[in-house]
């Protein structure tokens, strides 16, 4: 590895990490086999099948301000409040207008836009205030009750015409009490976490769509990548090359036109490039400069694409490309020179934006440790987090004080709370 440029943790961005970190120990609560993960399982399937009827009348429901359920967990909850509100329903259902009252209705109507247009203008000219601006209490008053009294006359045709039919208002109260049979689970389970009765809802969902008895089978997060643009000197280039190049490329960005009809302007069109296209862009103009966009990621290795490497590595590998040849030693000393602010101030300004330096814990271990401690908070650490049995009679305070540090730190990323007996040992 070559190292002296500060980079050799890559970046996270804060979009999606609780979910990240919530995936992760969803899946270990579901791999789980021990008995008490076999009880979680146990119980998480059966409140799939109590509620199945319901859950498939909730896929074909159409809740207002929504089409299905939504995906985002961070809109289950507001999808649920929704659901839950009460539709206005006519029983016996309402029978079909005959032509005549359909006629009435679109007399009435007619009538009932000309009076309130009327009346707007009378109240306006009356107070002197624009209905809708809230500035006058007895306007806002007396418009509301002449809207409702001409509605209720269109309405009285509708009446007439159905005079055995009533409305109601339908609660849902199955829903509420799947609502709270959902949330009662997450809290037997200590899951204490604002994502966790959207992902048991969601993997309802999930089940019946998708065919997968799982807890987050997948995690999509959308963000806005902002790379950092990072100028690398090409070995053999002089300062002055360098300099005016960078000049050049400084905003590079990839550029095309749609031609418009006749009598519109074309568009143009603004995209970033790809290392593909701005390494093309740079043989072309034989650049003295190698750019990178760097978005805080780790790269595929150019002589091993399944291992990751560092920035400066993966600097250091385009250098070789547009060289041909590997670098010497000196010349990878004087491109990592130069490349030790430009990633300091990378680094300063991804921190700033929110980003986080990932560690190198392994957090697949971490999170079957949180799991054993939600599925079972009276078993002390030093026997959740032992590694092997064979290895160690028990954990010392060394090894078992940096082991619960990492739970804790991964249950605050994953924005859950650990149980009270947390300090238990």
């Amino acid at each position: 590895m070559i190292r002296g440029a500060g980079d050799r943790r890559p970046l996270h961005r804060p979009e999606g990490r609780s979910l990240g970190y919530a995936r992760l120990l969803c899946h270990a609560l579901v791999d789980d086999k021990s008995e008490m993960g076999a009880k979680f399982n146990s119980e998480r399937r059966a409140l799939f099948l109590r509620w199945e009827r319901l859950i498939k009348v909730l896929l074909r429901h159409r809740v207002h301000g929504y089409g299905q359920p939504p995906a985002e967990l961070d809109a289950v909850e507001k999808w649920l409040d929704q659901a839950v509100v009460g539709d206005s329903v006519y029983y016996p259902k309402l029978r079909e207008l005959s032509a005549i009252a359909q006629a009435e209705i679109e007399r009435r109507q007619t009538i009932v836009e000309e009076e309130t247009q009327k009346f707007y203008e009378w109240l306006k000219a009356e107070y002197g205030v624009y209905v809708g601006s809230s500035d006058c209490v007895e306007a806002e008053r007396a418009w509301k009750a002449e809207v409702r009294r001409l509605n209720l006359w269109v309405r009285e045709v509708q009446n007439q015409e159905n005079p055995e039919s009533k409305m109601r208002r339908s609660r849902h109260p199955m829903l509420r009490r799947y609502r709270r049979e959902v949330e009662a689970f997450c809290i037997r389970w200590y899951l204490n976490a604002w994502w966790a009765v959207p992902v048991i809802v969601r993997s309802h969902f999930d089940r019946l769509e998708l065919e997968t008895d799982g807890l987050m089978p997948i995690n999509v997060v959308t963000f806005d990548v902002r790379p950092y643009r990072i100028f690398a000197k090409l070995p053999g280039a002089t300062d002055e090359e360098f300099e005016r190049d960078r000049a050049r490329f400084e905003d590079a960005a990839m550029t095309s036109v749609a031609k418009a009809p006749p009598g519109l302007d074309d568009i143009t069109v603004t995209w970033q490039p790809t290392r593909e296209q701005m390494a093309a862009a740079e043989r072309e103009a034989d650049a003295a400069v190698v750019v990178i966009d760097w978005t805080g990621d780790s790269y595929p290795s150019k002589s091993e694409p399944t291992e990751l490497v560092s920035l400066t590595e993966h600097i250091i590998e385009e250098c070789s490309a547009r060289l041909g040849r590997p670098l010497t030693k000196r010349a990878r000393r004087e491109v990592l020179r130069l490349l030790k602010p430009q990633v300091a101030n990378g680094r300063r300004w991804f921190h700033e934006q929110g980003w986080v330096t990932m560690g190198a814990a392994d957090l697949e271990r971490t999170a079957k440790w949180v799991a054993s401690r939600l599925l079972d908070p009276s078993r002390p650490w030093s026997e959740i987090t032992r590694i092997d049995s064979d290895d160690f009679a028990g954990v010392t305070a060394d090894l078992l004080r940096p082991r619960m540090k990492a739970c804790t730190t991964f249950a605050k990323h994953a924005e859950l709370a650990l149980p009270r007996s947390v300090a238990q040992v």
